[in-house]
């Protein structure tokens, strides 16, 4: 199994997703797959979350790349357009910020 146990962190931010029935079918039968590997129950939103954890967490060009944008200086008269200034990546502190954020997507 890709996805280890869940353990819980600091409150969520919200994020609305609709799914194809089809791949809703399928996360039930992971669900279901996680109860037989780990022995205990995991609602189908925590097994979502951790996937997404795991992809954005290994996905090594994604890696490379946050490490390339926080070597960027921030200098809006560099890039000759003050509405597009570089961006550096955010302190883990921010980051970690999520219950000061609230996002809402929908798919």
């Amino acid at each position: 199994m890709k996805i280890g146990r869940i353990e819980k962190e600091k409150p969520p931010v919200q994020v609305r997703l609709s799914v194809p029935a089809p791949l809703h079918e399928r996360l039930g039968d992971y669900v279901r797959y996680y109860r037989h590997v780990h022995g205990e129950e995991a609602e189908l939103k925590a097994i979502m979350i951790e996937m997404l954890r795991s992809v954005v967490d290994t996905d090594r060009d994604f890696q490379h790349w946050l490490k390339l944008e926080s070597t960027k200086p921030v200098n809006p008269s560099s890039t000759g357009d003050p509405a597009h200034p570089r961006r550096v990546r955010p302190d883990s502190a921010d980051v970690c910020s999520d219950a000061n954020v609230k996002a809402q997507i929908q798919a």
